[in-house]
């Protein structure tokens, strides 16, 4: 599945965020179970497409930004 498409209203894009973010967290959580050390690292391109060509990522872009966007309302500034 392709994260980056444009073409996503805000309401479907920010649900499939959640979703992905969920299943991403679930994983995460397995390893650190038992309070095992973890590294976790994203060196996919698909978390962030347009890191490699050195271009500035967007929440409609980057799934991390995308994570940070729908994140943002329950932290502070």
């Amino acid at each position: 599945m392709q994260y980056s498409h444009k073409g996503l209203s805000k309401e479907v894009r920010e649900g499939l965020i959640w979703s992905l973010m969920v299943l991403t967290w679930q994983a995460i959580a397995r390893t650190i179970r038992g309070n095992q050390p973890t590294l976790v690292r994203f060196i996919d391109a698909t978390w962030a497409p347009n890191l490699a060509q050195k271009k500035a990522e967007t929440e409609k872009d980057s799934l991390l930004k995308g994570f940070k966007y729908v994140l943002q309302p329950y932290f502070g500034n």
